[in-house]
C-alpha cells in the first residue's frame, strides 16, 4: 500500500521521502543532493507527506469499493 502510494508522488516528492524516511538522511544532506536550499526540502518534505497521505488515503477507498 505504501509503495503504491509513493509511486503517485511527483519524482522530487518521492526522491525526498525515500532519503528522508528510507535513508535518514538529514534535511541539510537531502538539500545538497537535489541542489535545494534547507528551506526548500522542508517545504517539499511537508507538500509530499500530505501528497502521500492522500495517495494512502484514496486507495484505500478503491479497496473497499
Amino acid at each position: 500500500d505504501l509503495m503504491a502510494a509513493l509511486e503517485q508522488l511527483l519524482p522530487s516528492q518521492r526522491d525526498v521521502i525515500m532519503m528522508k524516511y528510507f535513508d535518514g538522511l538529514s534535511p541539510m544532506e537531502i538539500a545538497q543532493k537535489l541542489g535545494k536550499n534547507v528551506k526548500a526540502v522542508y517545504s517539499l518534505q511537508f507538500r509530499s507527506i500530505q501528497d502521500l497521505r492522500k495517495n494512502l488515503a484514496n486507495n484505500r477507498d478503491k479497496l473497499n469499493e
